[in-house]
């Protein structure tokens, strides 16, 4: 699959599937989490399926962060959340 460069919202970084990355959103609420691009969605605003591998804060109100690592389900994730990790920071 072709990589989709993202400069619009994550000017730094271009998503692949396998790619692991740090989804957080900022000062907006305290949910931080490592999550695996699964799939990158044709979608002009920068979107990408994304499986979590590890919370460090579920700060979501329900649960949700944690629900997901649990069951291995996806969500849909915009780039302007994820940064993309170096493979030797990444813990499985």
């Amino acid at each position: 699959m072709k990589a989709v460069d993202c400069r619009e919202n994550n000017s730094s970084a271009s998503f692949e599937p396998g790619d692991f990355c740090l989804y957080a959103f900022g000062k907006e609420n305290k949910s931080k989490a490592v999550v695996e691009v699964v799939k990158v969605l044709d979608d002009p605003r920068g979107v990408a399926q994304v499986k979590f591998h590890r919370v460090m804060a579920d700060d979501t109100g329900n649960g949700l962060f944690n629900y997901l690592r649990r069951t291995g389900d996806t969500m849909n994730a915009s780039f302007e959340y994820l940064k993309k990790l170096p493979r030797k920071q990444v813990k499985k």
